[in-house]
């Protein structure tokens, strides 16, 4: 089945292929930051995320600029104590311009959506089809990513 939002995602920078993949979680609701947790770390058997959990941007972005392991995959809120959509996204994108970014919604609108990815956010997912297929899809995410250099 063909995904739009998938398709109009454009990876920046090569992101490394590295296992487990370095997952930033920027959520500060804390039942969705467990929820999310169960989510990434579903598959018993290995160790596919690495989860670094922050609730603030600004916190996110100064972690972002000193990271000296190189680029990760950011799953990020649109609704933060101290930002908002757009900014959360152009921030995050400044502050780790090579790291993927995931920008989770809960009302479905291509408008928002098309202004999340200007903005630099690599793929817009709804928050409740998160468990579907992630792995798959942050594999192609960052194998698109690593593509789009070469």
């Amino acid at each position: 089945m063909r995904n739009p939002i998938m398709e109009d995602a454009v990876g920046r920078g090569t992101f490394p292929q590295v296992s487990p993949i370095p997952i930033l979680l920027l959520e500060n609701n804390p039942g969705e930051v467990l929820r999310f947790k169960q989510i990434l770390s579903a598959d018993k058997r290995r160790e596919v995320f690495t989860i670094v959990h922050l609730s603030r941007l600004e916190i996110a972005a100064n972690y972002l600029a000193g990271r000296p392991e190189g680029p990760m995959v950011i799953i990020t809120s649109l609704f933060l104590p101290d930002s908002r959509g757009l900014e959360i996204v152009r921030r995050l994108r400044e502050s780790g311009p090579d790291s993927v970014v995931v920008a989770l919604y809960q009302i479905r609108d291509r408008a928002v959506m098309g202004s999340l990815l200007a903005a630099g956010a690599d793929l817009c997912l709804d928050r409740d089809l998160l468990a579907r297929d992630f792995e798959q899809t942050i594999r192609h995410l960052i194998g698109h990513s690593a593509q789009s250099e070469g």
